[in-house]
């Protein structure tokens, strides 16, 4: 990095210091309250009571379970931002994620507008597609380190062979165990990927099931009660593999862009991952999956006549 790179980003720090740092303070209770005996660690974030809003379990142990929370809050940006327009055609959907996510990150988390709009831009850039969960089953990053590399390949592997939602939630689970029962450098400067890439895959994949669920006319409350619950065996594999999809896309992102912007420290690979990664989630499920995002943005929104 030259002088003027170094003397930019200087005069750019107290700013990604703040906006980050709200990110990391700003969470409070969303399924589980904290465990009493983690007063060192940070609180999950509070989440908005809006029926489209869906999270996975919090678990307060892993220090970065915010970053796939503010995940999902950032793609629900868009939910709520739409306009009857951006369902009429892929392009003025993209429009709308363009515009609503540098909006989210500068009222939500103070990222200022222009260096939101950064890291859209480079959300687009990544070019990630429906081969996402290869992708994720074969990563390798000379930023991450091997055990890592390992947790994300795993992450993939799970995202690709899993065919119910029943298994798929065990399986994140399953990770995230092992993940945390890892001895972690302190802190959240350095091995984040692992972290990271499990809090967005839970919270990922309990926001696309609700999607891909609601888009089929399924509440996804009842959706692995088998006695009540008719809808064929094929149907279900395809809304988690719609899902699967999705989030898989949305691991790489995150920690694709969180790497990308190492040079500038962790508190901004946070930024990247959160901003970028949301950005990701919503493009690939638009471009994918148009015709159920369409669905789903129909049936929720106010200006839809679908009730």
């Amino acid at each position: 990095m030259n002088g003027n790179t170094m003397r930019a980003f200087g005069a750019q720090l107290p700013r990604i210091l703040t906006a980050i740092t709200v990110v990391l303070l700003l969470c409070t209770a969303c399924d589980d309250p904290p465990p009493s005996d983690s007063s060192d660690v940070l609180p999950a974030l509070a989440m908005p009571a809006d029926p489209a809003f869906a999270c996975g379990p919090v678990n307060t142990a892993n220090p970065l379970e915010h970053v796939g929370l503010r995940h999902n809050a950032c793609v629900h940006s868009v939910i709520l931002a739409a306009e009857p327009w951006d369902t009429l055609s892929m392009p003025t959907m993209f429009s709308r994620i363009q515009k609503a996510i540098p909006a989210w990150g500068e009222e939500a988390i103070g990222i200022p507008l222009e260096r939101g709009i950064a890291h859209v831009k480079t959300a687009f850039a990544l070019r990630i597609d429906s081969t996402a969960r290869r992708q994720l089953a074969e990563f390798a990053s000379p930023g991450c380190s091997p055990r890592e590399i390992a947790y994300l390949r795993r992450i993939g592997r799970a995202l690709c062979e899993m065919t119910s939602f029943r298994a798929l939630e065990a399986g994140l689970l399953a990770i995230e165990k092992d993940i945390l029962s890892e001895s972690w450098p302190k802190g959240d400067s350095t091995e984040m990927a692992a972290r990271v890439a499990i809090s967005v895959a839970k919270h990922s994949c309990a926001y696309w099931k609700n999607v891909f669920c609601i888009s089929a006319g399924i509440d996804p409350s009842t959706i692995d009660d088998v006695s009540s619950f008719r809808k064929s065996t094929e149907l279900l594999i395809h809304l988690t593999s719609r899902t699967e999809i999705v989030t898989a896309a949305d691991v790489v992102a995150a920690v694709s862009a969180a790497e990308a912007a190492a040079v500038f420290g962790p508190l901004a690979q946070l930024e990247a991952a959160v901003v970028s990664g949301g950005a990701v989630s919503i493009v690939v499920a638009t471009l994918v999956y148009f015709q159920e995002i369409k669905g789903f943005l129909q049936s929720l929104c106010p200006w839809s006549d679908h009730k």
